[in-house]
């Protein structure tokens, strides 16, 4: 919830990197609302257990979302229908440039 708040205060943050957190799809749905509305144009998630489900929130992300253009998704375990979904959302985004989803 803090970091939801964060997000909601500062209209300044342009990067958050949220590495190594363990954060899994039901806490980056948590903050699913906050992320689309913030001013982020880098967001990293680098190793944060995410599956296939935190794709399908990340597509409505990149769809609502007006300044994110990098979402680095490095070392998580997405599969082939998070990862479909989350393509289905860099389609819809009129800001996405780079999208990292290696494992």
């Amino acid at each position: 919830a803090s970091l939801c708040n964060l997000l909601q205060a500062t209209h300044l943050l342009e990067k958050l990197y949220l590495a190594w957190n363990k954060l899994q799809s039901t806490g980056l749905r948590s903050l699913q609302d906050s992320i689309a509305a913030s001013q982020l144009s880098t967001l990293s998630f680098y190793e944060n257990r995410l599956d296939h489900a935190a794709g399908e929130v990340l597509h409505e992300v990149l769809k609502k979302s007006k300044h994110l253009r990098v979402l680095v998704l490095t070392n998580n375990h997405l599969g082939n229908k998070g990862v479909g979904e989350l393509l289905k959302g860099a389609a819809q985004s009129s800001t996405l440039t780079t999208l990292v989803a290696n494992n």
